[in-house]
């Protein structure tokens, strides 16, 4: 149960960072791109700061180079995307703000047993991953998972 459905999960820092630094990572130059990438957070407020730590964080021990790198392989196809055989639900936040419209990019891609499950902000819903609302994220996921998993045998 993908939260937030994603497809490319590159596509935030792509869109984010300053394309002599993207220019960097493709070509390969890693001490370079370091140099740079390590002198970012000096440059942001602290609250920035966290952002890019906490959302690079997840790709591993490395430095920013190889972390990126890593990024840069979690993408999903839309080929790929047709052979997954089991029941999906995508969730899609209002405001998501790392990966908007890729939930449902995902959604349109799926074949079988599938469902988008949108959180709004008149339910305080809103955001990446619904900080604000876990009893409802919850419920809601529960219940869609009740309705249709298939027990294990």
């Amino acid at each position: 149960m993908p939260d937030p459905g994603v497809v490319d999960a590159f596509k935030t820092w792509s869109a984010s960072l300053p394309p002599a630094l993207l220019e960097l990572l493709y070509q390969g130059q890693r001490k370079e791109f370091n140099a740079i990438w390590n002198e970012i957070p000096s440059e942001l407020p602290e609250s920035e700061r966290f952002g890019v730590a906490k959302r690079a964080e997840i790709y591993g021990q490395g430095d920013g180079y190889e972390k990126l790198q890593l990024a840069r392989k979690f993408k999903l196809t839309r080929a790929l995307a047709h052979r997954i055989e089991a029941p999906v639900a995508a969730l899609s936040p209002e405001l998501e703000q790392f990966f908007p419209g890729q939930a449902e990019t995902l959604y349109g891609w799926l074949h079988g047993r599938k469902a988008l499950l949108r959180f709004t902000v008149a339910e305080g819903a809103q955001y990446h991953c619904e900080p604000m609302a876990p009893q409802l994220r919850n419920e809601r996921v529960f219940d869609w998972l009740e309705a249709n998993a298939r027990p294990v045998r």
